[in-house]
């Protein structure tokens, strides 16, 4: 299944598959998918290009103001599309360790925001689902037939990237 719908005239995140189980809501710009668990994964189109590094501060500034043992890191994995800028995150909730991603580039005119979260156990089952999503969504906006490497969900266990060790578990 793929969710279709663009506003006209404004940019939008691609259609993108959606995962088995998964729900799929468009609100503008922004595209998100919600697991049946914890994990969402997000991409936003922001119009006027705002820098990629600062698109990546706005994704996790509520993050770092409401958790105050809030960690990040630089994206440690090889980017997705040029002048990309990301980093992985890490906080506790309650009683359990929250995990993110957030990546984003700039295409034309218009900055793409990438980003998803969930409980570390959720994450690091869909992980390869999480960047298939990532890779699949930044090809449909760069045209790159690439995009980063292999995009398939059906890719081989262990071929996705982890988050470094230094982020709590």
């Amino acid at each position: 299944m793929s969710l279709e719908d663009t506003p006209p005239g404004s940019p939008s995140a691609p259609p993108v598959p959606v995962p088995d189980g998964w729900t799929a809501e468009r609100d503008g710009g922004t595209l998100t998918l919600t697991s049946p668990d914890t994990c969402f994964w997000t991409f936003t189109a922001l119009p006027g290009g705002p820098d990629p590094a600062d698109a990546v501060d706005s994704a996790v500034a509520g993050l770092r103001e409401e958790y105050e043992d809030f960690e990040s890191e630089a994206l440690a994995t090889a980017p997705l599309a040029g002048g990309e800028a990301g980093l992985d995150a890490a906080f506790f909730c309650l009683d359990r360790t929250v995990s993110a991603r957030v990546r984003a580039f700039r295409e034309a005119d218009v900055t793409y925001v990438l980003f998803y979260q969930g409980i570390d156990a959720e994450i690091e089952e869909r992980r390869r689902e999480l960047e298939a999503l990532s890779k699949r969504a930044v090809r449909a906006v760069s045209g790159s037939a690439d995009a980063g490497g292999a995009s398939s969900l059906n890719a081989p266990p262990g071929s996705a990237p982890p988050f470094p060790a230094g982020l709590p578990r």
